[in-house]
């Protein structure tokens, strides 16, 4: 059944009208124009949020015109009427308006999730600022630079980065359904983009998007950011790079890989580990030279379970993470990812720590194969800016087991095993510690916490905690077992 609306008899305000409709194209026009002189159009198809909101914008850009048009050969009455056609319309349409608009939001609040976006509560605000300053994703534009234009280009660019921005969205969105409600009477709410929750910052002493850019930001500064921008990428990535010390390495494929950034609970620091001292003088000088961009040596740190070894590599953060020192752990049996993961990481101006963990090569293994990409003895060259730091029990990786060293095949397989132990130019030997040592990691660790203690009889609690669950070598790691319990059972006593 064809029905036909009748318009509102009202008085309207045609000039401000006019001006509501000439305000919102212009707004829209900006951005969809801007987006393409400064050269992001491609940095928009890339990424689906922003696709989407283009997509979005030039739905609302075209409406705006044909209403415009019916305006200026029809009149007022004429377009009040397209108003309520449209609206019935696009309530409807799989590709309408509203369902356009869920799906940006969707998208928005993907991304956000997606890259663990700190950098603001407002999800529009944090996508564009992991966006604008991410080197790898703003290439498209970046390799068009020369000395002279390049900050006339940034210009470009920050320009409309500034316009979206301060723009948000939501408010064009309603803005255009403002207008719309003129002839249709009603308006159908949409839902906002909202805001989420933000980490303090200061917890990471990190974030360097949030120390060089984001507070100024924030407080809608942008005059020199081209400049900022510049300076930022001579040592930073952007992007994920710049929000997180940490990453685990996660196979997505046969030879495609994903980083999954990670902010430390707890930081640990070279103070907490008591009696290895002389190996984290080692260690840190070794770093320091790798930061420097002076040689420095692969390292194993080998010995008994809970010693520190690698509580030493998690400290190194805590150090060197505002100096671009980034970890990145990898398990064993992603090892022949290395080759790939080398030649992404040697483009980038950050230093990297391949950290893994517990590593050890039995008879058939051949996964040792693939360290030789980032140590001496490849084809390809070693990227500069990684650094290989493994963990282990013993000094030697290969387990021989039944090998016969007098059988010409068999030792030529042991000496080709043995080469990997040979690459590690630093090898540090952790001691379980003696009595003494326990007993001042116990009382340090006890101090920490808000919990009261005499010292005697927390230390005879520790030899029960030890006993009782077969310690019979107790290490580091049983005191901060044994803390962790007695700290639980006392805020429960109290």
């Amino acid at each position: 059944m064809n029905r036909q609306f009748e318009p509102v008899k009202r008085k309207w305000d045609e000039n401000a009208i006019d001006s509501a409709y000439e305000d919102l194209l212009d707004t829209i026009g900006q951005v969809l124009d801007r987006s393409i002189v400064s050269g992001c159009s491609q940095v928009f198809r890339k990424n689906p949020a922003l696709r989407s909101y283009l997509k979005l914008l030039s739905q609302m850009e075209t409406e705006l015109l044909i209403q415009w048009k019916i305006k200026q050969e029809k009149g007022l009455q004429a377009v009040l009427l397209r108003h309520r056609s449209w609206l019935s319309r696009e309530l409807r349409k799989a590709d309408g308006f509203f369902s356009r608009w869920n799906n940006f939001r969707s998208l928005l609040w993907k991304a956000t999730i997606d890259i663990g976006c700190l950098l603001s509560s407002d999800p529009w605000r944090s996508l564009l600022i992991w966006i604008l300053t991410d080197a790898e994703q703003m290439a498209d534009f970046k390799h068009g630079l020369i000395e002279k234009a390049e900050t006339t280009v940034l210009q470009q660019v920050c320009s409309l980065f500034e316009l979206l921005y301060k723009t948000c969205p939501y408010h064009q969105a309603l803005s255009f359904l403002n207008l719309i409600e003129i002839g249709a009477d009603h308006r159908p709410e949409i839902n906002p983009i909202g805001k989420q929750g933000q980490k303090d910052a200061s917890q990471h002493l990190l974030m360097p998007i949030q120390e060089s850019l984001s507070k100024h930001l924030e407080k809608d500064h942008w005059e020199g950011i081209p400049e900022k921008l510049l300076d930022f990428w001579k040592t930073n990535s952007g992007g994920t790079f710049s929000l997180f010390p940490a990453y685990l390495i996660k196979r997505e494929g046969p030879t495609r890989y994903s980083f999954e950034g990670i902010l430390p609970e707890r930081w640990i620091v070279f103070d907490d580990l008591i009696g290895i001292e002389q190996n984290i003088e080692k260690l840190v000088q070794n770093t320091e030279s790798f930061l420097m961009g002076d040689f420095a040596h692969h390292t194993l740190l080998w010995g008994g379970r809970g010693t520190g070894k690698s509580s030493s590599v998690l400290a190194l953060l805590a150090k060197f993470a505002h100096r671009g020192l980034r970890l990145m752990e990898i398990r064993q049996e992603n090892l022949d990812l290395i080759p790939k993961l080398s030649n992404y990481l040697r483009k980038k101006p950050e230093k990297f720590i391949l950290f893994c963990d517990d590593l050890s090569f039995d008879q058939k293994d051949v996964d040792y194969k693939h360290l030789k990409t980032i140590m001496e003895g490849s084809v390809l060259s070693p990227a500069n800016n990684l650094l290989f730091v493994a963990t282990a029990n013993k000094k030697d990786l290969v387990f021989r087991g039944d090998l016969d060293e007098r059988n010409p095949e068999q030792k030529q397989l042991i000496d080709e095993k043995r080469a990997i132990d040979d690459r590690f130019g630093l090898k540090l030997f952790y001691e379980i510690p003696v009595f003494k040592q326990l007993e001042e990691i116990l009382f340090r660790c006890a101090d920490k916490t808000s919990v009261k203690y005499d010292a005697k009889i927390l230390l005879a609690q520790f030899h029960q905690f030890a006993q009782k669950n077969n310690h019979d070598q107790p290490s580091g790691r049983t005191v901060q077992q044994f803390i962790n319990e007695w700290v639980q059972h006392e805020q429960k006593q109290n």
